[in-house]
């Protein structure tokens, strides 16, 4: 259950909501963008983070003498609390039960001039499910997909023990990376969406007979 906190400032009521929450994101490595100031490389494979943190929901009413009071919902704020040890920055687009929210300006909490925490407000953002495998071939010859099923077939001699396959995805990042054994049988590889939500596919690599 969430704590639930009331309020009533200059005539307005106020519902505060407080929910723990673990969320995830993409971080991307960086790189230096030819004038010293180093960015996000989003032509590198991200790594997925995670954090707690709670996240505040405010809702606010009319005052109670308007003519046409409309109740709660008429103004909307979500921010995160943070630790502050917090990697969070801004800019940051996390996904919490399958939505997603990005950062504003992270300011810090003090008191008496030590740091105890965090706070970012945050702005609701669509974030893509696709997670699909488009392709996927090794030297000229494509595979056939057949759903999560993948077949690959190569010429006689090739060694299936250090093999990779050139896979292309509408997704964010795939894994396994690299050269993989097809040596023992299939392979599972995984896409990730936007949202972080996953597909696994079935890879299967036979040489000709």
């Amino acid at each position: 259950m969430n704590p639930i906190v009331e309020q009533v400032r200059n005539g307005f009521k106020s519902t505060i909501l407080h929910n723990v929450a673990f969320v995830r994101w993409y971080s991307y490595p960086t790189k230096d963008n030819g004038n010293g100031v180093l960015v996000e490389n989003r032509d590198a494979t991200p790594t997925i983070k995670a954090e707690l943190l709670r996240l505040t929901h405010e809702q606010s009413s009319v005052p109670s003498n308007s003519p046409s009071p409309v109740g709660l919902g008429t103004s909307f704020s979500m921010f995160a609390e943070l630790t502050y040890d917090s990697v969070i920055t801004e800019g940051i687009t996390f996904v919490f039960n399958g939505e997603g929210w990005r950062t504003g300006p992270v300011d810090q909490l003090k008191t008496q001039g030590m740091t105890y925490g965090k706070r970012t407000p945050l702005t609701k953002t669509v974030l893509s499910a696709d997670k699909n495998i488009t392709a996927c071939s090794f030297g000229t010859e494509d595979a056939i997909i057949t759903g999560t099923s993948i077949s690959q077939v190569v010429e006689a001699g090739t060694d299936l023990s250090s093999l990779e396959l050139v896979i292309e995805h509408n997704g964010v990042m795939f894994s396994p990376q690299g050269a993989q054994d097809f040596s023992d049988g299939p392979v599972t590889f995984t896409v990730y969406a936007e949202d972080l939500s996953t597909k696994d596919y079935i890879v299967t690599v036979t040489e000709e007979v």
